[in-house]
């Protein structure tokens, strides 16, 4: 009896199967309707901004380490935008002190630098015969151990630099 009823339900199951339509997946052929151009660009009808502003440079970092290698018993001292920086004894203005540390920078003939690891700042300190100290930063060599003719170099670069721009961008006085 069981082996009729799993035939009859074989069967029932075989021709249900067959009874319902095959179905086919739906596929349509656009129309020349249906057929569009691509989308032209957007033009942007907003006029144009203006570049913001040129904003002055910010050289808090250099200022901070240069100060780190100078002694406060020394605190007359003027530094150029690449990190060349001389030292002046106490008894003049800003305005000399500026004045003569544009003329002993402009004056620079490629003379011998001394290179020394600056014990406070994160890099080096050049120095020249005629009163010319540069600041070299540690990101400006590499890390690591560092080649003193890489770091001479890069201090050469900064004096020159500093010598054909002549920009003053701090001036140190005593606080009174």
């Amino acid at each position: 009896m069981k082996y009729i009823l799993s035939i009859v339900l074989l069967v029932i199951i075989a021709v249900s199967c067959n009874s319902r339509p095959a179905t086919k997946p739906i596929t349509t052929v656009p129309t020349e309707a249906e057929i569009q151009a691509p989308p032209e660009p957007l033009i942007n009808e907003e006029p144009e901004t203006p570049d913001p502003p040129v904003t002055e440079e910010d050289f808090t970092a250099l200022q901070f380490n240069v100060a780190l290698g100078i002694s406060s018993q020394r605190p007359r001292w003027v530094l150029f935008k690449n990190g060349t920086y001389i030292i002046f004894p106490e008894g003049y203005t800003n305005t000399q002190i500026e004045g003569k540390a544009k003329e002993i920078v402009s004056g620079y003939a490629n003379q011998n630098i001394t290179i020394r690891k600056s014990s406070l700042a994160k890099g080096y300190i050049g120095t020249a015969p005629n009163g010319i100290y540069t600041y070299i930063s540690q990101e400006d060599v590499g890390t690591g151990i560092t080649d003193e003719n890489k770091v001479k170099a890069q201090a050469l670069q900064n004096i020159i630099a500093d010598k054909n721009e002549l920009r003053v961008i701090h001036i140190n006085s005593k606080k009174n």
